[in-house]
């Protein structure tokens, strides 16, 4: 059975780079961003600083 038209478009979950996103949407292809980044990982003496200003 051949496929629709509409299966055959590139589908896209971009997390994080925008550019690939940007890039993406140009080429007309069905993208969602989603705006993540990796959490940040705190030394022992950083946590206790912030821990003292909060």
């Amino acid at each position: 059975m051949p496929e629709k038209e509409e299966n055959k478009k590139l589908k896209v979950i971009n997390i994080g780079i925008s550019n690939f996103y940007d890039s993406l949407e140009k080429q007309h292809a069905k993208v969602v961003q989603i705006d993540w980044q990796p959490p940040v990982k705190h030394t022992k003496e950083i946590e206790d600083l912030l821990d003292a200003l909060l």
